[in-house]
């Protein structure tokens, strides 16, 4: 309930359109806000190669975890 991942399914496409269920929602590559506290929404998201349409529930324990991880790994590509 607290990732949300959006697949590209037409060739090429480089944005994706999704269905956010309400509540607050971060890019997990940019941190970009997204979403309604008191409604879903369709929006349309960026989803380039590489870095497809991950959101994550704001605030939750999976988007402090996974954060985390990621940060732990950032470090570990300059050496």
């Amino acid at each position: 309930p607290d990732v949300l991942v959006a697949p590209v399914l037409s060739p090429g496409a480089l944005s994706v359109k999704a269905y956010l269920p309400a509540g607050e929602w971060n890019g997990l590559w940019d941190g970009v806000a997204h979403g309604d506290a008191k409604r879903g929404l369709a929006v349309q998201l960026g989803a380039p190669i590489g870095q497809p349409a991950v959101l994550l529930r704001a605030g939750s324990n999976v988007e402090r975890q996974l954060r985390a991880g990621l940060a732990s790994v950032e470090k570990w590509k300059c050496v």
